[in-house]
């Protein structure tokens, strides 16, 4: 226990930081202060308010909530297998997820989605990356999402925007080298931020997970504090992502 707040006032101290850079940075941004004229009226020297830029995270941290950070990607149960695997796209997908976070100084933890256990739920922020079809929980998040859910038919998944009543399929489908992933990030009733990342195959996720790698400066700058849905399409050859783009670019569930 004393371990594990330890490890929350440290990110919150991280966060603190993060904080001091951001305003700084916009007051200079605004152009109504040089960073000079800002040292001295905070009363610090000009190298202090250089320390404070260079050692505190970017601003694109707060995408992600405060931390610790836990990381869900899901297990699945194979016919004759007595245990439950985890697909390499999927062990891919999060071991970059903890490599971006980790670069915004986060605390981090990797874990597993039970494939038996229906009551499942991050207890912090969290990056999951999961379909509806291996956790009752992530289907009752995509029923509950206004932009974006996942819908069968035909014996295919596809991705329903719901303000448009349209269906889009993967381009896998057609043995093309594409896939689409949901993603969306949300904060729940108890402030902790969820990011949710849904390929319609495991490769998509890895795609979503590459974008995000990119946009997540813009999609700080751009979404702020507001809970968003946006649809990722991926171009990959076997496991490397070649390119992504915004298929659905972030759409805020406030609209």
């Amino acid at each position: 226990m004393a371990g594990r707040l330890i490890g929350v006032y440290q990110q919150r101290s991280v966060e603190l930081a993060r904080l001091r850079r951001e305003a700084i940075d916009e007051a200079v941004r605004d152009g109504t202060v040089s960073y000079s004229t800002l040292a001295e009226e905070l009363g610090l020297s000009k190298g202090r308010i250089a320390q404070i830029r260079k050692s505190a995270p970017t601003a694109e941290r707060a995408l992600f909530g405060v931390g610790p950070v836990e990381i869900w990607i899901p297990e699945r149960k194979l016919d004759g297998r007595r245990l439950p695997v985890v697909a390499t796209e999927d062990q891919d997908a999060g071991e970059r997820v903890r490599q971006l976070l980790e670069r915004l100084q986060f605390t981090t933890r990797l874990r597993h989605i039970p494939a038996d256990d229906p009551e499942w739920a991050p207890q912090a922020d969290a990056v999951v990356i999961c379909g509806p079809k291996t956790s009752p929980t992530v289907k009752q998040w995509l029923d509950a999402d206004p932009i974006a859910t996942f819908v069968e038919r035909d014996g295919l998944w596809r991705i329903k925007i719901r303000p448009e009543q349209r269906d889009l399929a993967s381009p896998m489908a057609n043995d093309e080298g594409r896939d689409l992933a949901y993603f969306s990030k949300v904060t729940d009733d108890h402030g902790h931020v969820r990011i949710h990342i849904a390929g319609i195959h495991a490769i998509g996720s890895l795609a979503a997970v590459d974008w995000l790698d990119q946009s997540a400066a813009d999609l700080w700058h751009t979404m702020r504090d507001r809970d968003f849905t946006a649809v990722i399409s991926g171009q990959h050859e076997g496991l490397t992502i070649t390119r992504t783009e915004a298929v659905l670019p972030p759409r805020p569930h406030d609209q």
